[in-house]
């Protein structure tokens, strides 16, 4: 590892010229061992650029080094809370926690990482991030154990089955952090109700007429939409 002043001058140009070559492109600076650590001399590289005004928009932090450790979640809150004080997006660019068989580490969980310990973790870890305002997205490493770079990484079985992972994450993100509501507009047409970011399909009818449409909520983006019935 190059000390923290090579690291910090050899990241200025390229951002600059990535910045130059294509200004709407987002750009994140990328390191790993931060949620075993915290990783210090990053988040000296990471201040010292803003200083500099070194152009960048994100943050990646891996999440798989140490490669047995199961993170303190209490840990990985504190470490997103640190990174989150630069006022970028974050992002879990690498996430594996694996079904291998090896000894937990880091942790006051004992036993090893089955695949049970991976489901478990995998869903804990995934809702500590998306409760923190300053994370942007959540990358899982490898999708099937056949090829994964550690062994017993992915979401799917050598055979494509799924693994108690994936059936977790599927129920937590498409159900849990998945909202559906329905019911009649007030007296003067309309319609509350409080949902997780993303792309919803509206429906409304009315004495015969219907109306459909696709709607975004975002962070900061407009609360309120208007439907007209034809």
């Amino acid at each position: 590892m190059t000390s923290p002043t090579a690291l910090n001058i050899a990241i200025d140009q390229p951002y600059r010229w990535a910045r130059e070559t294509d200004p709407e492109a987002h750009l994140i600076v990328n390191d790993y061992a931060v949620m075993a650590t915290g990783y210090p001399p990053f988040f000296d590289l990471l201040e010292a650029a803003i200083g500099r005004g070194v152009p960048f928009d994100g943050i990646g932090i891996q999440a798989h080094e140490p490669r047995t450790m199961r993170f303190p979640l209490f840990r990985v809150k504190a470490h997103l809370d640190k990174y989150a004080s630069f006022g970028k997006a974050l992002h879990i660019t690498e996430f594996t926690p694996t079904s291998s068989g090896l000894a937990i580490t880091g942790s006051h969980i004992e036993g090893g990482w089955d695949e049970a310990a991976q489901a478990d973790y995998a869903v804990k870890f995934y809702t500590v991030c998306f409760a923190h305002p300053a994370v942007a997205a959540i990358t899982w490493w490898d999708l099937c154990d056949d090829g994964s770079w550690l062994e017993g990484g992915g979401l799917l079985r050598k055979d494509l089955s799924p693994k108690p992972a994936y059936s977790a994450l599927l129920n937590l993100i498409h159900e849990d952090w998945h909202t559906n509501s329905a019911g009649r507009t007030d007296e003067e047409g309309r319609f509350q109700f409080r949902g997780f970011y993303g792309q919803y399909t509206v429906e409304a009818e009315h004495q015969g007429k219907t109306a459909k449409q696709t709607i975004q909520l975002r962070q900061g983006s407009p609360e309120n939409f208007s439907i007209t019935l034809n």
